[in-house]
């Protein structure tokens, strides 16, 4: 069948772009979500080693 005689075409290539959309999205959400556990995580490290920083060693 020719695509051009397929009369359904563009509703399916609007269903397959809101299926890309929403991948892509969901991907974007995930990825936002790493970043900000990731960033807590080196906040936890940049804290703990400026805490050691402000210790004075007594000599």
């Amino acid at each position: 069948m020719n695509i051009y005689e397929d009369e359904q075409l563009e509703r399916k290539l609007n269903d397959l772009t809101d299926q890309l959309g929403t991948l892509v999205l969901d991907m974007l959400l995930v990825s936002l979500k790493k970043i900000n556990h990731e960033s807590e995580i080196f906040k936890e490290f940049e804290d703990a080693r400026n805490s050691t920083k402000e210790v004075s060693v007594p000599f």
